[in-house]
């Protein structure tokens, strides 16, 4: 009887071990990559509305950060933001002061709904900008972020980075690249370059400028 008893414990412990190997082995499982077709299809959409975008200029709405620095001290310090919308990039241009609107945005709306927006950042000091494309689902999510920085003293360097995003918010792609501003060469990016990142805005509600946009009433 004992024998037989420890038998079918003998049994018992080996299949509880295979079953808790087995299922260790699933949740280790590494996570689904996203399917090309995925990236390719938010890649080419996005593609669509930059290559709209730089075509039809004119069609855009104009903002700027009018919010004006203060440079009579020996430090510059960042102006509350204060956006607001101009009539064209003309009259944009015509507010624009040395102490001014050096960030600003355009932002393009298809069937009232806002799909692509890009910012433009800078400062007093010239020795930086940044450029961040938005594109965006017509349900309002983040699909993709382009963000291009260049640094002028020292480095002399182009940073791009690009994201792409699925309609819940997930990171399904991310790149890196960097480039000499004088030979536009590709050259290894340093480690510190991951500090000159973009704000990301997951849907069109999070733009700074979201209640200017929607105040106009052209927004669905």
């Amino acid at each position: 009887m004992d024998h037989c008893l420890r038998h079918i414990i003998r049994i018992a412990i080996v299949l509880f071990g295979f079953v808790a190997v087995t299922g260790a082995q699933v949740n280790d499982a590494p996570k689904p990559a996203p399917s090309p077709s995925e990236v390719a299809a938010v890649a080419e959409y996005c593609r669509e509305l930059n290559t709209y975008a730089g075509l039809h200029p004119k069609e855009a709405r104009f903002f700027g950060d009018a919010a004006a620095y203060d440079q009579s001290g020996v430090t510059l310090t960042t102006p509350r933001p204060r956006w607001r919308e101009y009539k064209s990039a003309k009259a944009r241009d015509a507010a624009t002061t040395p102490d001014n609107l050096f960030n600003t945005a355009n932002v393009w709306l298809r069937n009232g709904k806002v799909v692509f927006a890009r910012f433009q950042y800078g400062s007093p000091s010239g020795d930086w900008a940044q450029i961040v494309g938005y594109c965006f689902r017509e349900d309002g999510s983040l699909a993709k972020l382009e963000n291009s920085f260049r640094i002028i003293p020292g480095s002399n360097v182009r940073i791009e980075k690009a994201r792409i995003y699925d309609a819940k918010g997930k990171l399904l792609r991310s790149s890196q690249q960097c480039f000499d501003l004088d030979t536009r060469r590709k050259k290894r990016c340093g480690s510190d370059y991951r500090n000159y990142d973009a704000d990301v805005f997951g849907t069109v509600k999070q733009l700074p400028i979201y209640g200017l946009i929607k105040s106009r009433g052209a927004i669905k």
